[in-house]
């Protein structure tokens, strides 16, 4: 019977299980995580961050120079390039378990690319403010577009944060649109997304100020994502809606602050709080 332990943790109300590689029974695989991330019957999560650390740091990553690397299983149990939460979250663990001081920069490797992560604040009870420099956007379109899903007719942004993410504005949308989590699914698997994608339903409420909810590809709607929140900045951004940084996004799970310059290699920034909520010890049921 397997068994392993791991941390439960948060980052803006984005919950996970966090494990490290080689803490992990060879028998434990992303088929798991819907079991694992069961909200009824198994610990209930959005996702499961493996922590690539030491040993079980894969090879093409050692050769990069990073301190660790993040794999994620969403809760369906498809693996997700980016999150900007997940990534929180594994550099306070890794602080927290004397793998990182605190001081300078931590280097995480992940799918999307080698991610900066800096201590903005040092942990109060388990809960710490954090700093992530993510890639450039690989792709931005300044036009929207228009999808048909559920029905409805979407107008929205590509942006691609390593993951894709598809944009909406309120104040585009062609007719008033019924709650999220009416047409969230139909979005995130349009025709138009053949890796489907994670969908973003924003408004601007000030000059450096968005709420947002958001509907992420392979869970459904999360109190927050941290790559959304940066798609959503740089959209807000690109379309005229906002002008200066940094923007405030807020979630229901909380806030992040977003600054990106604009340009085409600049990276985009991420600062918000991540928790270790507590540890505990998964044993597969019989």
């Amino acid at each position: 019977m397997s068994s392993f332990p791991f941390a439960r943790m948060e980052a803006t109300g984005n919950d996970f299980i966090v494990v490290y590689r080689h803490d992990l029974p060879h028998d434990i695989g992303p088929n798991h995580s819907p079991s694992l991330c069961d909200r009824s019957h198994g610990e209930g999560a959005d996702g499961v961050l493996v922590i690539g650390f030491g040993p079980s740091l894969p090879p093409s990553y050692r050769q990069l120079g990073v301190t660790a690397s993040m794999t994620l299983w969403n809760a369906d149990g498809s693996e997700a390039e980016m999150c900007g939460n997940g990534l929180r979250a594994i550099a306070l663990l890794l602080h927290l378990d004397g793998h990182w001081d605190g001081n300078g920069v931590l280097q995480i490797g992940s799918p999307a690319g080698v991610v900066m992560a800096r201590l903005v604040r040092p942990p109060v009870e388990q809960t710490a403010q954090l700093e992530l420099a993510l890639a450039a956007p690989q792709k931005l379109e300044r036009d929207s577009l228009e999808i048909r899903a559920g029905g409805h007719r979407l107008q929205g942004r590509r942006i691609d944060m390593g993951n894709p993410h598809f944009v909406l504005f309120q104040d585009e949308q062609l007719a008033p649109l019924p709650d999220l989590s009416i047409w969230g699914a139909a979005a995130e698997h349009a025709a138009e997304f053949p890796d489907r994608s994670n969908v973003e339903w924003a408004m601007v409420e000030g000059p450096q100020r968005i709420r947002l909810r958001v509907w992420e590809r392979g869970v459904g709607e999360t109190l927050a994502c941290g790559s959304g929140a940066c798609a959503t900045a740089i959209a807000a951004r690109i379309s005229g809606r906002i002008k200066d940084d940094p923007v405030q996004v807020i979630l229901p799970g909380g806030s992040l602050q977003v600054s990106w310059a604009g340009g085409p290699s600049d990276p985009v920034l991420l600062q918000g709080a991540a928790t270790l909520c507590y540890r505990a010890n998964w044993t597969e049921p019989r």
